[in-house]
Formats: structure tokens, sequence, C-alpha cells
């Protein structure tokens, strides 16, 4: 079974709304929160990882690669 927005918020410890910030590149959430959100995804399979095994940094503007 595929993860799902749900379940990294859940592991995340944060909102639904909060992952969707976060994958979607919009404002309100702190570096650390956003930093956690985006290692969730990747351990979750949810988001590829980048080439160089670091995970991937959501900045704005920035393209981030989903599965």
């Amino acid at each position: 079974m595929r993860s799902t927005l749900t379940d990294i918020a859940r592991e995340a410890g944060v909102s639904a709304a909060t992952v969707d910030r976060v994958l979607n590149n919009r404002p309100g959430v702190r570096a650390r929160t956003r930093e956690i959100v985006l290692e969730m995804a990747q351990r979750l399979g949810y988001i590829a990882e980048s080439p160089n095994g670091v995970p991937p940094r959501s900045l704005p503007g920035e393209v981030i690669r989903l599965d």
C-alpha cells in the first residue's frame, strides 16, 4: 500500500495541512518542521530520494520530484 499525506502527517507529528503546505512550498511552516516532513515523506517513499542521497529541501520556487 502506498503512503498518503495522512501517513506522513501522523509519522511526522504534524497536521495534514502542514504536510500539504510543505509539499506545495507554501509559507507558514518553520524550517525544522519542513525538514522533518520532507525526511518522513522520503522515508515513507512518498517523494523520491535525491540523486546525491541527501533529503530534498523545499524552498519557495524549488521543485520536488514526487514518485
